[in-house]
Formats: structure tokens, C-alpha cells, sequence
């Protein structure tokens, strides 16, 4: 693996980021590197709510630096980096991959930034990769553990406004520019791959074709795990931790089918767009028709 390359994946939070990222790593690293060792992560993700000073520590400098692989540097939440310059964050360090991870950023932070340095660099060849998952489960996702972790309203990085109506706002005016560089209604991230969570999580064949467009063999090594960054699931947490694959994430929206913040996100651009990309989401019928009615629409179905 001689070739040095950058890549930069952008997806809003509780969109299956992490299970698509780490399953990205997996194509460049040995599996059985310690830091892919989910009980070892998860006793230190825990360990950030004990008294364990130690543990603490390297959970932190896990999940808010960069890590060190064989094969990559890898920067968490690029948000955390914004204050330092590009030549700063990759100095003294000699991987054959660089991967920055981008939550809920705007994608003029690459080209304002990233893409006019990358050509005097050794990593000047890169890959924009976007994920995208359908609203009806990462908006009940979102809301979820905002639920769960109250001290995250009014968080610059998770949630800019502490007023639901601000957020409601916010979020879906997020989604549908994600929605819009996804379908390549712009066309903002050069070199890009788009990958539908959905179909990443439901079919290995879809998966397959992912591989190929990295340029790397396949492998599903990490489908099935998941990893404590991201606080794991909002609804599971770590108790799929090596059997992701039965979590349900298609029905999330269940939990919230009576929840006045999530379904005043609903409209039917939302509705509209959403069946472009994923198709229709089995069961949603009864989200789309309350939502609809709220506004005063008739749902046809």
C-alpha cells in the first residue's frame, strides 16, 4: 500500500456514520489491530462515567484526537480540528491514508479549505465520500437521544438551538442539502461516492459494489459490529455490539409516531424526496398521513 491518498467523509449525525466508517477502515487495516477491539473500546467508553482516571483518559484521546492505525490517520469530527491549519494536522505523520470525518459540516469547509492545500501535499489524491440515510430513522434517531442526553441541547456541535422550533428548522433545511449533493442536485464534493445507509445495511451485493469504488477487495469484516464512538446506537446502545445486523434500524420511526417535534419535520418535499432516494419505507404510511394532516394535506398513497 504505497500510494498515499486523502479521503473525507461527510454525513449528518445518526446517519450510520461510524458503522459506514469503520466498514470503510476495514478495507485499509488489519482487523485484529487493538484499537478494533470492541470489548477493549466499549470498557473505556463506559469507563468515561467511572472514576477510572486512566481509562478516561485514553477514551478521550480516542474519540476527540486523531488515532493512528498501521495504515491510516484517522481525525474524528473535523470540527475539533477547525482551528489549526491543514499542515499542522498531518505533521509528522507517515500513513499511506488520510481520513477526516465531517458531522453535520458544510461542504464548503473542503473546498474553502482542504481541497486548495491537498495539491502541494503528498495526499493529493482524494475521495469525497457522503452518506445519506432516510429521515423517517435518523430524524426519530436524532430526537431520540436528545431525549436520552438532555445536556446536548443547545450544543454548538450536536444542536446549535436550544428552542425544538429552531431545531426542527435546522435539521431539515441540513437534511435536504445532504439530500441535494447526494443526488448530485449540486455537485459541491469533487471525486465523490454517495452511499444510501439503507442499502449499505441491507445488501452485501450493494456493498460489494462500495468496495470497488474504493478501490480496495471486499470485505464485511466489521458489518456486524458496533463501535462505542457516537455513543453507539440512540435506541440500543452497545447491546448489538457484534450483531449489528438485527438491530432495527428501519423502525425507528415506531418510537416516535406521536411525537409533536419529530413529525412537524414532515412536509411533502421531505416526503418526496426521500421516496426518490430510498423508496418507500414499509409502515410509514401512518407518519406520512399524520404529518400531512398537521398541515392541513391529504395523504395519497
Amino acid at each position: 500500500m504505497d500510494e498515499k491518498r486523502s479521503i473525507f467523509t461527510w454525513h449528518m449525525r445518526r446517519s450510520g456514520g461510524h458503522a459506514i466508517k469503520f466498514w470503510i477502515l476495514s478495507h485499509f487495516e488489519d482487523p485484529n489491530h487493538p484499537l478494533f477491539d470492541l470489548e477493549y473500546l466499549w470498557k473505556l467508553r463506559l469507563a468515561n462515567r467511572s472514576t477510572n482516571r486512566k481509562d478516561r483518559e485514553q477514551w478521550r484521546k480516542l474519540s476527540t484526537k486523531s488515532v493512528e492505525y498501521d495504515n491510516t490517520a484517522y481525525f474524528h469530527n473535523f470540527h475539533r480540528f477547525r482551528f489549526r491549519s491543514f499542515n499542522s494536522m498531518i505533521k509528522g505523520i507517515d500513513k499511506p491514508n488520510l481520513f477526516f470525518s465531517f458531522e453535520d459540516s458544510d461542504f464548503l469547509n473542503f473546498l474553502g479549505y482542504f481541497y486548495p492545500r491537498l495539491s502541494n501535499t503528498q495526499y493529493a489524491d482524494f475521495t469525497n465520500i457522503i452518506l445519506l440515510r432516510d429521515p423517517f430513522n435518523m430524524f426519530a434517531s436524532r430526537i431520540e437521544l436528545l431525549k436520552l442526553m438532555p445536556s446536548l441541547v443547545g450544543r454548538e456541535d450536536y444542536h446549535p438551538f436550544g428552542n425544538p422550533r429552531w431545531f426542527g428548522k435546522w435539521i431539515r433545511l441540513l437534511w435536504f442539502k445532504y439530500a441535494d449533493e447526494f443526488r448530485g442536485i449540486t455537485n459541491l464534493l469533487p471525486n465523490k461516492i454517495a452511499i444510501s445507509y439503507n442499502k449499505w445495511f441491507s445488501d452485501e451485493s450493494y456493498r460489494r459494489g462500495l468496495s470497488e469504488k474504493i478501490g480496495r477487495p471486499f470485505t464485511d469484516v466489521f458489518k456486524d459490529k458496533v463501535f462505542p464512538y457516537g455513543l453507539g446506537s440512540s435506541f440500543d446502545k452497545g447491546k448489538y455490539r457484534h450483531r449489528a445486523s438485527q438491530m432495527k434500524v428501519f423502525e425507528r420511526w415506531r418510537n416516535l409516531s406521536d411525537d409533536d417535534l419529530y413529525l412537524s419535520l414532515f412536509d411533502e418535499d421531505v416526503i418526496r424526496i426521500s421516496e426518490q432516494i430510498f423508496g418507500h419505507i414499509p409502515g410509514t404510511e401512518e407518519i406520512i398521513e399524520k404529518a400531512l394532516q398537521r398541515k392541513g394535506k391529504v395523504y395519497n398513497c
